[in-house]
């Protein structure tokens, strides 16, 4: 990277700064459970050593610190502006365990350390392309062994489409002097196409119609940033993975797991994808076949020891974590198949004494999450005599794995440390309660982002830092304009802030 397109990077953060939000598919613990399917052996993900490139304002490494307290993060970004915003929320938020520093990739040389998680989400395709390499070997160099990368990147062939929007609005752009100008004239020239080809019937004119929907809905940094950066390049899977490979890491999986197995897909495009055995190909073709426009994969150390394909054997030793809610009235020992239906509205049968008691005990701890070992005991007691063999607690573990697969049911490597009921003095994520000062988007301590609808709950949650009974909640939150009492508006604001992970006592 140059001197000038430093400069000319720093510049563009510095005016008009990049409010990304948390990710949740970036949790080192969320990392680790996918690695623990694949076969490896994370480290104890709640001590983790976390390191984010191009943290930004450092929304998204800040909220892992607050979920992970005893873990110590490092966010590194090339801007001073962006730097110094996230230093002092995170001030605010009294997160001790993290540090953000303002400066180069291209300077890292390995004396931050090494690190159980090293994150570089909205990087790789937004630096000059001598750069790319330069990340991938950061990456490599600041990776402890077990360690997991994530890495996100605009992907081919779907970009191609974007490609011709983001011509576009950078020849608008033409000579703008601020980002904001820059901004204007882009959409302004976005919508005088969208507008001129309204009434084509051909294809063309819906995809610049659906182009010019999606950017609409974005905010004027998100589009200054990520479709008008001076550099923007998409990847081909295979081109990341060899370079991946050239810095000494392999591919292990996709941070959106379920899109990896052919199940998932209509039967065609199933077909297809089983007669494909090599993963890296397979992945390549899967591409071509969902037009895919951005991954988020996962890499770890090339030395890294995986499992030759994933399977239940990881489940055990994870945490579980089901919103399956049953469908019927009959219990878990009713016979037969029992109907459950996920939170997205997919519905699977299950049947087994073990299988459908553990999905009870599941979903009446949702959204916490249940060490395999901690289920096993808390169904082997509800289920008949027998019910409790190797051989039904590998068809657990089985299910389980095939609900993962499908993106079903969440797994953990680390317990998240919300509580669902508020405690006597209640206590709330401290990053969350910095956020509501600023606004109603907050994130839980899953990296979930929330909209506060509720009044009661924008008030109460900066309020929540232990020293205040609910007494003392009460008064703080007045009467408004509810005409519920106090403490009742206070009670119903506590119980929907524990179900959305936002408390931690």
């Amino acid at each position: 990277m140059s001197m000038r397109d430093d400069a000319r990077l720093q510049s563009g953060y510095d005016s008009l700064p990049y409010h990304g939000q948390a990710r949740r598919k970036t949790h080192p613990d969320r990392l680790a459970a996918i690695a623990t399917v694949f076969g490896a052996r994370p480290g104890d993900m709640r001590k983790a050593r976390v390191l984010e490139l191009g943290c930004g304002t450092g929304d998204n490494i800040a909220a892992i610190a607050a979920s992970l307290p005893g873990s110590a993060c490092v966010g590194i970004d090339l801007s001073p502006a962006q730097i110094a915003m996230g230093t002092a929320r995170a001030a605010r938020a009294g997160l001790t365990n993290l540090r953000l520093i303002a400066g180069n990739i291209r300077d890292l040389d390995g004396t931050l350390g090494e690190f159980d998680t090293v994150i570089a989400h909205g990087l790789l395709s937004w630096v000059p392309p001598d750069m790319h390499d330069t990340i991938f070997a950061a990456c490599r160099r600041h990776l402890a062994p077990q360690g997991l990368c994530y890495l996100s990147y605009n992907a081919l062939p779907g970009w191609h489409v974007r490609q011709v929007v983001r011509d576009l609005m950078l020849a608008a752009a033409g000579d703008a002097t601020s980002e904001a100008e820059r901004v204007a004239r882009g959409r302004a020239a976005l919508d005088q196409v969208a507008d001129a080809v309204a009434d084509s019937e051909s294809g063309y004119a819906k995809v610049i119609a659906e182009q010019r929907d999606n950017v609409r809905k974005l905010s004027d940094w998100h589009v200054g940033h990520d479709l008008m950066e001076p550099f923007n390049t998409a990847f081909a899977f295979r081109d990341v993975v060899r370079r991946g490979a050239a810095a000494g890491l392999r591919f292990v999986a996709e941070a959106s797991v379920d899109s990896m197995f052919p199940a998932n897909y209509p039967e065609k495009v199933a077909a297809l994808l089983r007669d494909i055995p090599d993963l890296i190909d397979r992945e390549e073709r899967l591409d071509v076949l969902i037009n895919r426009t951005f991954r988020e994969s996962i890499f770890m150390r090339a030395d890294t020891a995986l499992a030759a394909e994933p399977g239940p054997a990881g489940v055990v030793r994870l945490a579980i974590a089901s919103g399956l809610t049953p469908e019927s009235q009959a219990g878990p020992d009713a016979p037969g198949p029992q109907p459950f239906r996920a939170p997205n509205g997919v519905q699977i049968a299950v049947d087994g004494a073990l299988n459908k008691a553990a999905l009870f005990h599941l979903r009446a701890a949702w959204p916490r999450a249940l060490p395999f070992e901690e289920l096993l005991l808390m169904t082997g007691a509800s289920v008949p005599a027998g019910g409790l063999s190797p051989d039904t607690i590998r068809g657990l573990a089985a299910l389980l794995y095939s609900a993962y697969t499908k993106g079903l049911i969440e797994l953990h490597a680390a317990q998240p440390l919300f509580v669902r009921e508020a405690g006597e003095r209640p206590v709330a994520n401290p990053w969350a309660r910095v956020q509501a000062m600023e606004g109603p988007v907050v994130t839980n301590l899953l990296l979930d982002n929330f909209h506060l609808d509720d009044d009661a709950g924008r008030t109460l949650l900066p309020l929540l830092d232990g020293t205040r009974d609910r007494v003392a909640l009460a008064e703080a939150l007045g009467r408004g304009t509810d005409s519920r009492p106090a403490q009742e508006r206070v009670a119903v604001a506590l119980r929907q802030l524990g179900g959305a992970g936002l408390l931690i006592a």
